[in-house]
C-alpha cells in the first residue's frame, strides 16, 4: 500500500506505484538500490502482500536492515538483532542483484 502519493515512482511501495511493467501482482518482489554518487552503499527490499523489509551494507561493513512497514522512516536498524541465515539470504540476493545485467538476468520473483 503506497505511503506517499507524490506522483513519484521511486523503489517499491505497493502495487499502485507500479505505473509502468513489470506490474507487481501481488507476490514478493526484489528491489536493489545503489548510491550512484559514491557507491558507498548497496540495499535490496524484498517486499510483498505482508512485509516491506529492507537491508543495506556499506563498503565500511556497516549493515542496516529495516521493517519499512512497522518503521516508515527507518529510523530503527534492526541489523544488530537480526538472525544470521536471515542476513545471509538478504547478503546472497544483494550480490545477486549488484552481478546481473538487464532485465532477463535481474527479473527474479522468489
Amino acid at each position: 500500500l503506497d505511503k506517499i502519493d507524490d506522483g513519484v515512482n521511486c523503489g517499491l511501495r505497493g502495487p499502485t506505484s507500479f505505473a509502468t511493467a513489470p506490474f507487481w501482482e501481488g507476490t514478493e518482489s526484489w528491489s536493489s538500490i545503489q548510491d550512484a554518487a559514491n557507491n558507498t552503499y548497496s540495499c535490496v527490499r524484498s517486499v510483498n502482500t505482508t512485509s516491506d523489509l529492507q537491508y543495506c551494507e556499506w563498503v565500511s561493513g556497516e549493515v542496516e536492515y529495516y521493517d519499512v512497514l512497522a518503521d516508515e522512516w527507518q529510523m530503527s536498524n534492526l541489523a544488530p538483532t537480526m538472525d544470521p541465515a536471515l542476513q545471509a539470504t538478504f547478503h546472497a540476493r544483494l550480490m545477486e542483484l549488484k552481478g546481473c545485467d538487464g532485465r532477463k538476468q535481474c527479473h527474479t520473483t522468489n
